[in-house]
């Protein structure tokens, strides 16, 4: 591939001047046949701009538990806006559950969710390890928010475990696929959810950062040794543009902790290649979706 043009540059330079300008207000954005509307310093226009592959793996993994299972019931962690519910809502068989547990982002999930989902259910709450001890408080910015351990216990929240949400949520405790986006918490929402991912073995995409405050390698190393127990026996591995790097099998999975120690190293360049991975499970009941996985995601598919 040769280098871009002169008029190609200029070009995407425009763009993304545009996607700036624009971004400092509430603005629609459409993902595949759906259009939600964005508020104020979300990025994510920007981020796809620049990595369109970005969120392609839900969308193709979802898409994949959807048709094996004849309809969708997800469960989606940190829904923030609804971005990741339009990408794994296809059709009415769809069924989605939204936690979110800033009340910022609320109204606007259920906005855009029900735009194209009206039977979608809503659930405001923070969800993580009710017993992890330090105090969590919230911190937002750039359209996302993040749980901190161990900030004021006055500007605490309330965690709530992902097993105790299920209870009372009975459409959704055999749901096919989890999803969990909380910007390094995903290993306390994992284990949280302990009884449900041991029994159902749900197809679990979640994000794995080892240097995040709130999920540190040993965290990290915990999710991972929690989903084998539970019965998972294949991973896959993206980077934070949406690029599938490799499947492990449960006798490959001690490759996660080198690709965790990679991660580490790289945090300490100036200029860094990768800065967390998304991580697929599946359990062996899910081995034809794996499959479809490495051929849909493969680099240079779209």
């Amino acid at each position: 591939m040769g280098r871009p043009t002169r008029a190609e540059r200029i070009r995407r330079a425009a763009a993304f001047l545009w996607i700036k300008a624009r971004s400092r207000f509430h603005r629609r954005y459409r993902i595949g046949a759906h259009v939600i509307v964005l508020p104020p310093g979300h990025a994510l226009d920007k981020f796809r701009a620049h990595h369109p592959g970005y969120e392609r793996p839900i969308e193709v993994i979802s898409g994949l538990v959807a048709e094996k299972y004849e309809g969708l019931t997800a469960i989606d962690v940190g829904a923030n806006v609804g971005d990741t519910a339009a990408f794994m809502v296809k059709d009415a068989r769809c069924r989605v559950l939204c936690i979110e547990g800033n009340a910022r982002f609320s109204s606007l999930l259920q906005q855009n969710v029900r735009s194209f989902c009206p039977d979608a259910e809503f659930e405001l709450a923070f969800i993580g390890d009710c017993e992890s001890g330090a105090a969590p408080v919230v911190e937002t910015g750039a359209g996302t928010s993040r749980i901190v351990l161990g900030g004021d216990t006055g500007d605490a929240v309330k965690l709530v475990s992902l097993d105790d949400v299920l209870a009372r949520r009975a459409a959704f405790k055999d749901a096919h696929f989890l999803k969990i986006d909380t910007d390094g918490f995903d290993p306390d929402v994992l284990r949280s959810g302990a009884n449900f991912i041991s029994r159902r073995r749900p197809v679990i995409f979640f994000e794995m950062d080892p240097c995040q405050p709130s999920s540190p390698y040993a965290k990290c190393v915990e999710a991972i040794e929690q989903l084998l127990a539970a019965g998972y026996d294949t991973f896959h591995v993206f980077d934070n543009a949406g690029t599938h790097l490799m499947r492990l099998t449960r006798e490959q999975s001690p490759l996660l902790r080198q690709l965790l120690d990679y991660i580490v190293l790289n945090s300490r360049l100036k200029k860094r290649a990768v800065y967390y991975y998304d991580v697929c499970a599946l359990s062996g009941e899910d081995r034809d979706i794996s499959d479809k996985i490495v051929e849909l995601c493969a680099p240079g598919t779209s």
